[in-house]
């Protein structure tokens, strides 16, 4: 069995396995293929090791409870520590993790990503209450560990203390899966720290993260371009800071642009103050005009629900001139071939995209098959707090968005294909959308 995470891959090692590594690491490592560590077990670990193995064979059936597993660092194909469970749960009890990583290893979060996945994995298990750890009390490394994967201390002895992380409390924080299209508290739009990373990943040209590459909206743009007429009055929906309304602009266009990321928004009044920007959430507070062309790039459709859908489409429709034209993207079915439901844990100790200060996040992917939709579920963790943050895709087929628009009232709708090459956001898995007024 593999847990795999962010860095990590975690090995369930075979009885066979297991004895070669009590007989010298490097057997071990041989047996996996992973590259040589030049480590060995210390007589303590060795004793332990020993015991574990001696009573992991006497209970064959709970083999995957008592047997040792390797942690492999993922970028060196490399063996740096090792976890186990030292009893098999029976009903409603708790099972007790031991770890280790090697000395070259510590202080870069790799110990507290493994034992977040062992726990996580562990949790779920029929019998299983909570994971349950002993730490000496000069072990201040191993302490910060368990604390940041939530275990609480609950009790000490002269030289000990015990921590748990309880089944009831993290299962319904973290493995719920939410109802369809459920909106969250937070928000990666709004939230202030995350604003910045966002507008970060806009405006790298390389990069897919948040707006396309520079080739990619060029095409784009060239492609809205030719849909429209001439010094079109357009607006832009979640226009982030600017990138399509200025490049639409130079092409002779007038743009107003409409996103509730408030540092995008003041980003690109910067960059031309004589672009009309509105910070707004365009379901809400949709800007009524009379518009030649109304424009939504890189997948916006798809984060609504089918209602909210409705609603902005038909405020698009009664904004737009006769004749006029939306033109926006959405995944198609194809979206299914690329994406899996599952879970990662990232961790760091500096802060990163989603806090300035260290955090454990869980990314969780669910599909839901009679809404065509993807939700993607990030759960920050940061000590007590939890926020968490869901992102919704939904994919159509041709046939379906374009019978969505016909009942708005559209027509001679038009859908083009593979528009761009392969890329990190959608590759192919997209197909943009024409419709007129």
């Amino acid at each position: 069995m593999i847990i795999e995470t962010t860095r990590l891959r975690i090995i369930q090692l075979t009885a066979e396995q297991f004895e070669l590594w009590l007989s010298g690491v490097e057997k071990m490592e041989q047996s996996l293929g992973l590259t040589p560590s030049k480590e060995h077990l210390d007589e303590h670990v060795q004793s332990a090791m020993e015991a574990q193995y001696k009573k992991a064979l006497s209970d064959p059936d709970n083999y995957l409870w008592l047997g040792n597993r390797q942690i492999i660092l993922k970028s060196e194909n490399k063996s740096i520590g090792s976890a186990n469970f030292k009893n098999s749960p029976q009903e409603n009890s708790d099972v007790e993790i031991g770890y280790g990583i090697n000395a070259d290893y510590r202080n870069e979060g790799y110990m507290t990503e493994a034992v977040q996945a062992m726990c996580e994995w562990a949790l779920p298990q029929s019998g299983v209450n909570s994971v349950i750890a002993e730490t000496d009390k000069e072990n201040d490394a191993s302490q910060k560990v368990l604390k940041k994967c939530g275990m609480k201390k609950y009790d000490e002895s002269d030289t000990g203390f015990w921590w748990k992380l309880e089944k009831s409390k993290r299962m319904n924080i973290l493995n719920t899966k939410p109802e369809v299209f459920k909106k969250t508290e937070a928000s990666i739009w709004t939230d202030l720290y995350i604003q910045k990373n966002l507008l970060e990943a806009h405006l790298n040209p390389s990069s897919d993260a948040a707006s396309r590459n520079k080739e990619s909206i060029e095409t784009i743009v060239d492609f809205i371009d030719q849909q429209i007429k001439p010094k079109s009055k357009i607006l832009d929906l979640g226009c982030g800071p600017g990138l399509y309304a200025e490049s639409l602009t130079q092409k002779g266009h007038t743009v107003t642009g409409i996103d509730f990321n408030k540092k995008a928004i003041e980003y690109a009044v910067k960059q031309n103050e004589s672009i009309e920007y509105i910070e707004g959430d365009y379901i809400k507070n949709f800007p009524h005009g009379e518009y030649d062309a109304i424009i939504m790039i890189y997948c916006d459709m798809g984060t609504h629900s089918d209602d909210d859908r409705d609603i902005l489409l038909n405020n698009c429709f009664h904004s737009l001139k006769e004749g006029g034209k939306i033109i926006f993207d959405v995944f198609n079915e194809d979206i299914i071939k690329d994406k899996q439901e599952g879970s990662d844990w990232e961790y760091t100790s500096s802060g990163g995209f989603w806090a300035k200060d260290e955090y454990l996040l869980l990314s969780q992917t669910f599909h839901y098959t009679e809404s065509n939709a993807f939700a993607y579920q990030y759960n920050l963790i940061q000590g007590e707090d939890i926020q968490h943050f869901i992102i919704w895709d939904r994919y159509y087929t041709q046939d379906e968005i374009t019978n969505v628009l016909r009942q708005v009232g559209f027509k001679n709708m038009c859908v083009k294909h593979k528009l761009l090459g392969n890329n990190d956001f959608t590759s192919n898995n997209e197909m943009f959308v024409i419709a007129e007024k």
